[in-house]
């Protein structure tokens, strides 16, 4: 059992080397990292045996200066609003159009950046997908929503450039969509936006040793319908789906089930590791989790986020290690 945590604390030097001896001495080898200071991580990292992963941001891109300065980079929703400009559920979704040529520029700028660190172990995808089209159902609420069916404000991405694209590949109006087959053309360019985005980052990190992992949506099918990510054939070397049951109202068995259903989706093409959030996590549930985790096949186990590892959970994950 592989033991991985999302990490975006900013450390200095001295701080980095006590928690990395920490985390190699209970058995967390592999750290997906967001923060700023990779570098001091990478060199404090050289004396342990644990794998740095740069943690990155994809398609939603909540940079302030690139949003007000060029909002036309940004996804539509069917409305016609601008998400750069309104953005669904939270200020900070912001969602590049991947179909744009220069967007997707500033999407592989990171990509093209970070590749050049030896040091590292791989790039980890995180928002590569679309915004949510129905959020959890365990999370509605929050907005006051009940999403039992496809709402426009929530659905993107009419941009005029996906909207030619789609135009010139179906010669079909994506704002005006009669039978079923033309709905189910549409909902695949969306999907095929998203995968054809994870090809060309697998591109880009061609002639690297490094890996590519992705924190995606519970089961391809799930993620297909919800955020529009279909991940079951993506050229990654891991597979992280976000199992974070009480968003769903599940119990942890459901965790479980969306492995067995990821392990069959996926056909088995690469490892599958269960993303557990912490925060609301009792520690007799995690003993319960691991041991579920363990009986579907799971890799390994993920946990977010690290400064919520509690003495009891370490405890646990040493004593697997």
């Amino acid at each position: 059992m592989q033991f991985s945590t999302w990490m975006h604390p900013k450390q200095d030097d001295f701080k980095w080397k006590s928690k990395l001896a920490e985390l190699a001495e209970i058995g967390i080898l592999r750290i997906f990292y967001e923060g700023t200071d990779l570098e001091q991580l990478l060199k404090a990292a050289k004396d342990f045996p644990i794998e740095i992963h740069k943690w990155q941001w994809i398609v939603n891109r909540p940079d302030a200066n690139l949003h007000q300065t060029n909002p036309e980079l940004f996804m539509v929703n069917k409305l016609g609003e601008n998400c750069a400009i309104n953005p669904p559920y939270v200020n900070y979704y912001r969602w590049l159009c991947p179909n744009n040529s220069k967007a997707l520029e500033e999407i592989l700028k990171p990509i093209k950046y970070y590749k050049k660190y030896s040091e590292l172990s791989g790039i980890h995808l995180d928002y590569i997908r679309f915004p949510d089209i129905f959020l959890p159902v365990g999370l509605q609420p929050k907005y006051n929503l009940d999403q039992d069916r496809e709402m426009p404000q929530f659905d993107f991405c009419y941009c005029d450039y996906c909207l030619k694209q789609f135009k010139e590949k179906y010669d079909l109006n994506a704002r005006n969509l009669e039978s079923e087959e033309e709905i189910a053309a549409w909902f695949q360019f969306r999907l095929d936006t998203i995968s054809n985005l994870v090809n060309r980052v697998k591109y880009e990190l061609e002639n690297t040793d490094l890996h590519l992992t992705a924190a995606v949506f519970p089961s391809p099918t799930e993620a297909a319908r919800a955020v529009r990510q279909d991940w079951r054939n993506w050229p990654l070397d891991a597979a992280i789906p976000m199992l974070y049951h009480k968003f769903y109202n599940e119990n942890i068995s459901w965790i479980g089930e969306m492995i067995s259903r990821s392990i069959i989706e996926t056909k088995n093409q690469f490892p599958i590791h269960a993303g557990i959030y912490l925060p609301e996590l009792e520690t007799d549930d995690f003993s319960k989790i691991l041991e579920i985790v363990k009986q579907n096949e799971a890799t390994g186990i993920s946990l977010f986020p690290a400064d919520q590892l509690s003495k009891e959970i370490k405890e646990i994950i040493r004593s697997e290690s």
